[in-house]
């Protein structure tokens, strides 16, 4: 299914916060699909037409696996590239089509295969400033769709389309105080970035409880992605710090 993004791309102000130290760190199987697709003959009739050629498909994908635990996103096995799928020669518009087709199904199979994102909700995921945050979590981040996760929460989301590279959000944390890292403001809202052995983390800064956006080194998304968290974000109200 193709669709189409429009991605505002904020500008982001790079500040730092005062002093104290901020948050420290932030948090396989395999499925093999056979398509065989071909064209029937055509009808005997008085005058002998060549039917289509068979058309085979041969599509092997094995799948990462990938757990992202409270506090930090953990490594995910290597995974191997499909092999290129062989054609044959494709002389009607019919045996293109029936390739396409074939194709989807078997990349849809595959993607239904893979495990949900593991990820915990945080100590205040239940108060009444996180489900108004819940409610307002984005559609798509980094063009991509909401990924499966092992929790229930609507205060925990993730984004992307495959475990180790979905970025996960989360509000109920206990906000970072005064720090040395980078912090910076996006579209109104205020964030400290933590930069991790496999990716970055961002939480809100000045708005209690915060909200965590977690982004893996395999994610496409970058600091500016979290323009789309704006929205959540501010249904936090802005206390008195703020990046200067």
């Amino acid at each position: 299914m193709e669709s189409v993004v429009t991605t505002v791309r904020p500008v982001l102000v790079v500040r730092t916060a005062a002093s104290s130290p901020g948050p420290t760190s932030a948090a396989a199987g395999s499925t093999t699909a056979r398509t065989d697709l071909s064209t029937p003959n055509s009808p005997t009739s008085s005058t002998v037409e060549a039917s289509p050629p068979t058309l085979g498909v041969h599509t092997f994908v094995t799948a990462p696996f990938k757990q992202a635990g409270t506090d930090r996103i953990r490594a995910a096995s290597g995974s191997a590239q499909p092999p290129p799928v062989a054609l044959s020669t494709m002389t009607t518009l019919r045996s293109l089509s029936l390739f396409v087709a074939g194709s989807s199904a078997v990349w849809a199979l595959a993607a239904c295969s893979l495990p949900p994102v593991e990820a915990k909700p945080a100590d205040r995921a239940d108060t009444p400033q996180c489900k108004a945050a819940s409610s307002a979590w984005p559609a798509k981040v980094a063009g991509f769709e909401p990924y499966p996760v092992t929790t229930p929460s609507d205060a925990v989301r993730a984004w992307g389309e495959r475990p180790e590279s979905s970025v996960i959000a989360r509000c109920g944390l206990t906000p970072p105080g005064p720090t040395t890292e980078t912090c910076f403001e996006a579209n109104g809202v205020d964030w400290v970035q933590s930069d991790l052995s496999d990716g970055r983390r961002y939480t809100t800064y000045g708005r209690e409880p915060a909200i965590e956006v977690l982004v893996p080194k395999e994610s496409k998304a970058d600091a500016s992605t979290l323009a789309a968290f704006a929205p959540a974000a501010k249904k936090i109200a802005q206390g008195e710090r703020r990046c200067s």
